[in-house]
């Protein structure tokens, strides 16, 4: 049943005294992450003398769906059906004597004097006392970039893979940094290097199964910027490593957070770096629990020679670092040596407050506070504010409702000026409670999807009836004015009593929710806003405001899109740019005399002892000292010759060695 959206001239706000908690399935930027594995999945691995006819009979009498294979771990990842939980299907597998072991497949998730203008905001490289985001710090806390600069004469092209979100390589100061792979012909659809990847020239998204890695986040973007911006281009930021080229492994989706990292999908993507000649893999991702599978992939990388710069992690729910020697972080807490695990540092050279930290678990600190670098530009592809509802509803945003007893919805007029669409104003144009077994929704007119990384986000407040009442956000691609209920696809749901502030207590009263729309890319969709509710109780609602869908401009990036973000997300590829320097100007280390150099060479920071293994920050300058470039007018400019770095180098090997 249509009905016009009704007008409701009545100010009030709505501050019932509900309990202040409700439970979010949208994506919201303060909602803690989920530890849980991924539901359905377990990682299996067999005897070796399980013949395939066996491992077959097996996985067809629990329902096993093959998904991957990693041969060297000689591991595989199945589906189970929905109906089982995984400790039964794990009791059920590790009954059989063929099965030598089996685990949850664990989730991980993100941890966010050059001529280049934004240099200058660049503290971790060159702090000057300079002020960022509003805030400043004492002058001198850096990792000394300039003078390890000043020093580098490396001309390797060292490979950094940095499996996150993407990377968006149409961002002028990364334009000069992809990674390419040389086997590869682009766009002809072939296998040319026969690897298992069809057109991987710069990477794989192992997110979307495909050949295209780009970010539509901005998170792997950031982090690829702080290793490797071009530098000196007259464009936003210098990279720590100005020959490193960036391999783009993607495994998070456009929200990063809206659907945790697999640890399966962790070991396919370092996998891929090995095999294809990445020396430093950055992991700006963690947490969850221990895999042993995880971890013996992290002992083949070691083996491969490959080294690891993982975030050390930013804390729970409460916002402050955590003990990474009490409470593991993974992958960076695993002990195995190719692994540097980074803190983060704030502008006083102390630990930020969200960082982190293990007098053993965690390595060396690197600043990961105000940090700026290159950024996605996003652009609007539809918005509406309700602030003129005769024009919402010429443009086609309609009132459905599937009782005849429940109201339209309606526009309400807050204490504030702000005006909402709610499901709870009557006809009169009276404010209402929700009726008993309300369904009714709030329907857009069509909308035409960015082609790349669309998402919605739109302020909403509720107050539901705990146990019964549900509201949510859906899509529909079908073409109807008003398509089926069969045709919508959920987005998220809400639940409970908002903990923002109501309606009318502040013009920026409820919480801002977003949804991915990836999957309808470029499609002409209609967006519907629902509440259902059961005849028990019934209480003020759901309403919403300001709705917008954008997308990322992937043509337009001009050099002006950046952004400034804080975690140990953002410390790891600072260690990881080092470690590439170090590789660039001797390459004939190997991966853990690198990793060891950056331990040796980290400058002690009292603050820092008992905090961090090596108490103490990184230091690329004194790197590059214990790694100076072979020649002779390069060792002049060093305070050691070669002979005593090398020795200097030995005697910290030893040492930290017996640590581990």
């Amino acid at each position: 049943m249509h009905g016009f959206l009704s007008l409701s001239e009545r100010r009030r706000c709505r501050c019932r005294s509900a309990a202040a908690f409700g439970l979010a399935i949208f994506l919201a930027a303060a909602a803690p992450l989920r530890a849980d594995p991924v539901p359905g999945e377990v990682l299996v691995r067999f005897a070796t003398e399980v013949p395939a006819e066996r491992i077959a009979a097996i996985e067809h009498a629990h329902g096993l769906e093959r998904l991957h294979e990693i041969p060297h771990l000689r591991l595989i990842s199945y589906r189970f059906p929905d109906a089982i939980t995984i400790d039964e299907m794990l009791a059920r597998l590790t009954a059989h004597p063929e099965v030598e072991y089996a685990e949850p497949n664990q989730v991980r998730w993100p941890q966010s004097q050059p001529a280049d203008p934004l240099f200058e905001q660049q503290w971790s490289l060159h702090n000057t006392g300079q002020r960022v985001n509003g805030r400043i710090g004492p002058a001198g806390i850096d990792i000394a970039w300039i003078g390890a600069r000043e020093r580098f004469a490396g001309r390797t092209a060292v490979t950094v893979a940095v499996i996150d979100t993407g990377v968006a390589f149409g961002q002028p100061d990364l334009a000069g940094a992809s990674w390419r792979n040389p086997g590869e012909i682009p766009g002809n659809g072939i296998d040319d290097d026969a690897n298992g990847f069809v057109d991987d020239v710069h990477g794989w998204d192992f997110f979307d199964a495909d050949a295209d890695p780009s970010d539509e986040n901005g998170h792997g973007t950031l982090v690829a910027s702080q290793i490797a911006a071009a530098s000196d281009d007259g464009i936003g930021i210098a990279g720590v490593a100005p020959t490193a080229r960036i391999m783009a492994l993607r495994i998070l989706d456009d929200f990063g957070f809206s659907r945790p990292v697999a640890a399966m999908d962790l070991i396919r993507a370092t996998s891929y770096a090995a095999d294809n000649g990445a020396r430093i893999v950055n992991l700006s991702l963690g947490g969850g629990a221990f895999s042993l599978f995880e971890r013996e992939q992290f002992v083949w990388l070691d083996t491969q020679g490959v080294l690891v710069a993982a975030a050390a992690g930013n804390g729970g729910p409460d916002g402050r670092g955590d003990d990474n020697d009490v409470d593991p972080v993974y992958p960076a807490s695993y002990d195995v040596p190719n692994i540097l695990s980074v803190a983060a540092l704030d502008r006083s050279g102390g630990l930020a407050s969200f960082s982190n930290f293990g007098a053993e678990a965690v390595d060396l600190a690197a600043p990961g506070v105000d940090i700026v670098g290159a950024g996605l530009s996003r652009v609007v592809a539809f918005s509406e504010d309700f602030e003129n509802p005769e024009a919402a509803v010429n443009a086609g945003w309609t009132s459905v409702r599937a009782c005849t007893t429940c109201p339209d919805w309606g526009f309400f007029f807050d204490a504030t000026g702000n005006t909402w669409v709610t499901d709870s104003i009557d006809a009169s144009g009276a404010a209402i409670d929700y009726t008993p077994l309300a369904d009714s929704w709030l329907l857009s007119p069509r909308i035409r999807l960015p082609a790349v990384g669309p998402r919605l986000d739109f302020r909403a407040w509720w107050d539901l009836d705990l146990f019964s009442d549900i509201a949510g956000a859906a899509v529909s691609r079908d073409p109807a004015d008003n398509p089926p209920s069969t045709s919508f696809e959920l987005l998220g749901a809400v639940v409970g009593t908002s903990s923002a502030l109501p309606p009318g207590a502040s013009p920026s009263a409820g919480t801002i929710l977003s949804a991915d729309l990836s999957p309808f890319a470029g499609e002409e969709v209609r967006l519907r806003f629902r509440l259902v509710a059961d005849e028990v109780f019934e209480r003020d609602g759901f309403y919403v405001d300001d709705v917008v869908v954008s997308g990322v401009d992937a043509e337009g990036l001009d050099g002006a899109a950046f952004q400034t973000l804080s975690g140990t997300s953002f410390a790891a590829p600072l260690v990881a740019g080092v470690a590439a320097m170090v590789m660039a100007q001797q390459p004939g280390l190997s991966h853990r005399d690198v990793g060891e150099l950056l331990l040796a060479s980290a400058r002690p920071v009292p603050v820092l002892a008992g905090r961090v293994r090596t108490g103490g920050r990184l230091d690329a300058e004194q790197a590059l000292i214990l790694a100076p470039e072979p020649t002779a007018a390069a060792l002049a400019v060093g305070a050691l010759t070669a002979l005593t770095a090398l020795t200097a180098l030995a005697r910290v090997r030893l040492r930290l060695r017996t640590r581990r």
